[in-house]
């Protein structure tokens, strides 16, 4: 009973450090990102080949709320876990 305790206080305190190191190193790298205006971002060689597609964005926003809707619904209704 005690070792589940431990192991899932130590599981909270690494996954707490783990976002706090990430934050951390976040902040420092984008203090640390060069101007966008005299520096711009190298060209896509991929996606530039492609056209952009306006409803695209909207569609896959969509799909992935469904997505997760029936997640839900099967961990909700799943009887043998």
């Amino acid at each position: 009973m005690y070792l589940q305790i431990l192991k899932t206080i130590v599981a909270v305190l690494y996954a707490c450090f783990a976002l706090l190191l990430c934050a951390l190193i976040m902040t420092i790298v984008n203090d640390k990102v060069p101007d966008m205006e005299t520096y711009p971002p190298l060209p896509d060689m991929f996606l530039d080949n492609f056209p952009f597609i306006d409803w695209a964005m909207v569609a896959s926003e969509c799909i992935s709320m469904v997505l997760m809707a029936v997640f839900i619904t099967i961990c909700i209704l799943h009887k043998h876990r």
